[in-house]
């Protein structure tokens, strides 16, 4: 209880815990995933492991956290309660101490910086990522998307 607290009290924003949502659409883990992946038009990057896990036992964690403000947010995808918030813990307390890590624009190919090194789905306003460069010649829409350090 004292991790989720700790979330709490990082986050500026919202933290929202859902327990087994693919339940209230009538899916499987698995179909549920391949859904939102098949929506966001790419992979959640779920550790495969943890993937395989969720499937096998069909339940899932859904843990989503907005560090600063309610635009940007992050979130975990685990098959376990406790696991689930201590990787989010551990996103929120680097993305709180500036934290980042290089990757490239999804356009043009350039170097750029992310705020997590962990390879999990982060959002600004739903609409992912926002891994294109600043050049405004190359500049590309957010799209949905994910990093791996």
């Amino acid at each position: 209880m004292d991790k989720l607290i700790e979330l709490f009290d990082l986050c500026e924003a919202s933290v929202t815990i859902t327990h087994d949502e693919h339940k209230d659409y009538y899916q499987t883990v698995a179909a549920f995933l391949e859904e939102q992946e098949r929506n966001r038009g790419e992979s959640l990057d779920i550790d495969p492991d943890v993937r395989k896990i969720m499937v096998e036992r069909n339940h899932m964690i859904t843990l989503h956290a907005y560090p600063h403000t309610p635009i940007g947010f992050y979130t975990v995808y685990h098959w376990d309660m406790v696991e689930a918030v201590d990787d989010m813990l551990a996103i929120v307390r680097g993305v709180k101490n500036g934290e980042t890590y290089p990757t490239q624009c999804q356009h043009c190919g350039k170097e750029i910086q992310l705020s997590s090194r962990y390879g999990w789905y982060h959002g600004v306003m739903g609409a992912g990522w926002n891994t294109s460069c600043a050049d405004d010649e190359n500049r590309a829409e957010p799209k949905a998307g994910s990093i791996n350090a």
